[in-house]
């Protein structure tokens, strides 16, 4: 199986990267989390309660400022989809989401107090430093 991505749009992150340290092109959520799936001692260990019926996602820590998901996502949200992604894994995740680049316009599922919310036309953003 292989993968091809625009040869300008290779040139556009190798640019990027020399010249800043990281790429303007892909997308940057801007989180701090860990994997609910296969974590349960860290959370039992933490006093972190998952809420039953909630096997995979992402326990959200910490959210950058002036990040994607900035004023959206906050700390202790539990995100289970983000754009067309079932949350299981985050390597699953890293390797799904290479699709995205900056400006796509994606919507996320999460569980906040109790209930499950969708939020849409969330604009992806570049690292922020």
């Amino acid at each position: 199986m292989g993968f091809a991505i625009p040869s300008n749009l290779v040139s556009a992150i190798c640019s990027d990267i020399e010249e800043l340290g990281y790429s303007l092109q892909k997308p940057v959520l801007g989180i701090n989390f860990i994997d609910i799936r296969g974590h349960a001692d860290f959370f039992e260990e933490n006093e972190l309660v998952i809420p039953d019926g909630i096997t995979d996602g992402f326990y959200i820590f910490e959210v950058y400022a002036d990040s994607s998901l900035d004023g959206i996502v906050f700390a202790n949200d539990i995100i289970t989809k983000i754009a067309d992604i079932d949350l299981t894994t985050a390597e699953e995740f890293v390797y799904r989401f290479s699709k995205y680049i900056v400006g796509d316009i994606i919507s996320i599922t999460l569980y906040r107090d109790g209930q499950y919310i969708t939020i849409d036309n969330i604009e992806l953003k570049a690292q922020v430093n």
